[in-house]
């Protein structure tokens, strides 16, 4: 959310934290533990492995979109 005005995005965050603490109540620990532990790395960045993943996931979303471009929107690919 690079474009989102500031309190959209803090928003948009304090959502997902609240959504991880619960699903780590719900599983229970140690794997809710771990599973909070994985998605804060990712949020945060901090390992190969993060970026690699946000990566994939960035890549992921351009796929969607020029998929339902193709389908939705009549769009061909290529020059024309």
């Amino acid at each position: 959310t690079p474009h989102c005005h500031e309190d959209l995005v803090k928003s948009k965050e304090a959502n997902e934290e609240s959504a991880m603490a619960e699903i780590r109540k719900v599983v229970g620990d140690p794997l809710g533990e771990e599973l909070y532990g994985l998605w804060r790395e990712y949020e945060d960045q901090v390992t190969t492995e993060a970026i690699y993943c946000k990566d994939i996931d960035k890549f992921e979303m351009v796929c969607q979109a020029y998929e339902y471009e193709r389908d939705h929107l009549g769009h061909k690919g290529g020059k024309g």
